[in-house]
């Protein structure tokens, strides 16, 4: 078989295997699914025609045929290491940003933070203290028990903190 005829073999397989996905995608009721699956076997059919895909498969047998020859030097199996290294750190800085991105975004180090020094707002401007009701909070009604503040407040004295 001709090369032409082996990659047309090809592209009909792929794009047959595509409109299966493309029903199964929307038997299940997965409609983006199906329409990825078509998508690739359109994408097939538009490499072969426009003989991308004959390159592509130069390409591969081109590299196929380089590795045959370069295993044996040691400065090809270090360049061949480092691109392997290479390529996963790329792929590992990429796990990280996305996994980054789902917790949302970092607080920038240089901005001001709300809570770092009391009495002031995030302009760096002197915010008045809240105004309380009198009686409330100030002591001059009788002190209520909560046994959870009382747990609470026993816990930050054993540990120094007032």
């Amino acid at each position: 078989m001709t090369e032409p005829v082996t990659l047309l073999i090809v592209t009909v397989v792929v794009a047959t295997l595509a409109i299966v996905g493309l029903v199964a995608g929307f038997m299940r009721g997965r409609r983006g699914r199906g329409i990825q699956s078509l998508a690739v076997g359109v994408g097939f059919f538009g490499l072969y025609l426009s003989g991308l895909l004959a390159v592509m498969w130069q390409g591969i047998k081109q590299m196929v045929q380089w590795l045959e020859t370069a295993v044996g030097s040691t400065t090809n199996l270090i360049g061949l290491g480092l691109v392997a290294v290479g390529v996963l750190g790329v792929i590992l800085a990429q796990v990280a940003v996305s996994r980054a991105r789902s917790r949302g975004p970092a607080p920038h180090p240089d901005a001001p933070h709300s809570g770092t020094e009391p009495g002031r707002s995030q302009g760096g401007h002197r915010t008045p203290p809240p105004r309380q009701q009198p009686g409330v909070g100030r002591g001059d009604g009788p002190k209520q028990a909560d046994p959870e503040l009382d747990e609470v407040e026993q816990i930050l004295r054993s540990r120094g903190i007032n």
